[in-house]
């Protein structure tokens, strides 16, 4: 399950458990196209992955991983929360595919990652 919110083009998302089909579709998509119209970028990603479990079935991982193709050129930043060791390999192995900066903190940094998510 996904929560989500954004504030001044920033968009926060916050993985409880597993990710279920419906949840990008449902939640952010809507947001993430009005932005980009608004904006032509979204300015940044907050994930805060600290409770992700996995995806609750190949067609949720297939939708995210379609939401992430959708955005790749249309973000600046995607900061991830997250200390499992296979989240520390993110931004190394997504820089080599994807456009925006992507960079990891651990739990309790939220202001850091917020505060870098936000830096032009």
């Amino acid at each position: 399950m996904i929560e989500f919110r954004s504030d001044d083009n920033v968009f926060y998302i916050k993985v409880l458990g597993k990710i279920e089909e419906g949840d990008f579709e449902n939640n952010i998509r809507e947001a993430a196209e009005d932005a980009i119209v608004e904006y032509g970028k979204i300015r940044g990603i907050l994930v805060d992955a600290s409770d992700f479990e996995g995806w609750e079935d190949f067609p949720a991982l297939l939708e995210h991983i379609g939401f992430i193709r959708e955005l790749d050129d249309s973000v600046y930043r995607v900061a991830i929360i997250g200390d499992q060791t296979w989240q520390k390999l993110i931004p190394p192995i997504a820089g080599l595919f994807l456009e925006p900066l992507i960079k990891r903190f651990d739990p309790g940094h939220a202001a850091d990652a917020e505060d870098w998510v936000k830096c032009w």
